[in-house]
């Protein structure tokens, strides 16, 4: 079986005794850890040129020996109005519009600082009642600039590089949108002060969602990753209230449109994992207990068989990062039985992306201990 095939049928019904292999978010690993799988220059990572992507789409998947592949999503904007090109050791991005030139840094470890607790957003430009709001909408370039949307043929172009493997897309619940709009501190005042707003604000979000989902649809995409952070934080009523009815129309509105889901929650699930199993989604995804919760993959497999599949929670830093290769062969194994009590619905994976001071090394022989205990 390909990885694609394997990924289908560990997420079906039925299950499979070929346990598929993955890693999430392997562009943060690519960001953090470039000069370890590739000779190429870091600012092809960000350059608009195909050749570029396309080498290192290649040259970094090569190393990466899993089932499945996010592959490369690069605005049409970018592809038509924009090249990179380094002089003396530095990098210039000019635009091909207006001739503008701005000098272009790599990326650090662990990604940018985010200082204002919006993301970025203006303070002054932010609704904070319903009236303002539905301005906010009518003023949003969100949806509506169709420079945004990806390069189609670059995207199926580097999937098309590894045709075994299944190409997702991310999204992030419509909840999880309002904390990237208003900062974590704000939107949890809403939820006490204006819960109206909050809830027109995350219904607003999966109305832009469902064109995007739609989308990766049209472009091949197999499967779709859908984050929903900080929902933890909420009680289990609100969040059976607040979220869960928006994700199960997002999820149905994936299966519509062709692709199956993994939801990835993160945080402490435990209050809520009768919840979690009730959004319609293929497959649950959860964060390791690394940080102060109790995560057990066999635990968790009780719990949720029957329901949907599971994607699991191998611990990226005390396991992975820093612990002994008889543990992770250990743990896998355990993950193993776990696959046994879902019936082959399961999929091996981490419970969060890979740390940069984890050896490539290392997450290879991740993937090959995990192919070696990969039947049930």
């Amino acid at each position: 079986m390909t990885g694609k095939e394997k990924l289908f049928a560990a997420l079906s019904r039925e299950g499979t005794a070929e346990i598929p292999v993955t890693m999430p978010y392997e562009g943060i690993y690519i960001r953090d850890c470039w000069d370890k799988l590739t000779d190429l220059p870091w600012w092809y990572a960000m350059s608009p040129r195909r050749e570029h992507i396309l080498a290192f789409v290649r040259d970094i998947h090569e190393k990466l020996d899993q089932d499945w592949i996010n592959p490369p999503f690069i605005s049409v904007g970018d592809m038509e109005n924009a090249i990179l090109s380094e002089e003396k050791g530095r990098v210039y991005r000019r635009n091909l519009r207006d001739g503008s030139v701005v000098e272009v840094f790599r990326p650090p470890v662990g990604g940018e600082h985010i200082s204002q607790d919006t993301d970025g957003h203006s303070e002054g430009n932010l609704p904070y009642t319903v009236e303002e709001f539905e301005s906010y909408k009518l003023s949003s370039a969100i949806g509506k600039d169709q420079t945004q949307l990806p390069d189609v043929g670059l995207l199926r172009a580097g999937s098309a590089l590894f045709p075994g493997r299944c190409a997702y897309g991310l999204v992030e619940s419509p909840l999880e949108c309002c904390f990237s709009l208003w900062g974590f501190e704000r939107t949890m005042i809403l939820f006490h002060d204006d819960p109206e707003l909050l809830s027109r604000a995350a219904r607003w979000f999966l109305d832009m969602q469902r064109n995007w989902i739609r989308s990766l649809g049209d472009y091949g995409i197999g499967l779709v990753w859908v984050e929903e952070c900080y929902s933890d934080m909420i009680s289990p009523d609100l969040y059976r209230t607040m979220s869960l009815p928006l994700l199960r129309e997002m999820l149905s509105e994936i299966r519509s449109a062709g692709m199956l889901s993994v939801h990835y929650f993160t945080g402490n699930f435990n209050d809520r994992l009768h919840l979690l199993t009730e959004t319609g989604a293929d497959a649950l995804a959860l964060e390791e207990g690394k940080k102060g919760f109790s995560a057990d993959v066999i635990e968790i497999a009780e719990a949720v068989k029957g329901k949907c599949a599971l994607v699991s929670n191998l611990d990226t830093v005390n396991l992975l990062q820093i612990g002994t290769e008889s543990e992770l062969r250990d743990e896998l194994k355990r993950h193993r039985e776990s696959a046994r009590v879902m019936g082959g619905r399961f999929v091996y994976g981490l419970g969060s992306s890979v740390t940069p001071g984890t050896p490539l090394e290392r997450l290879q022989t991740y993937f090959e201990m995990a192919r070696e205990y990969g039947r049930i």
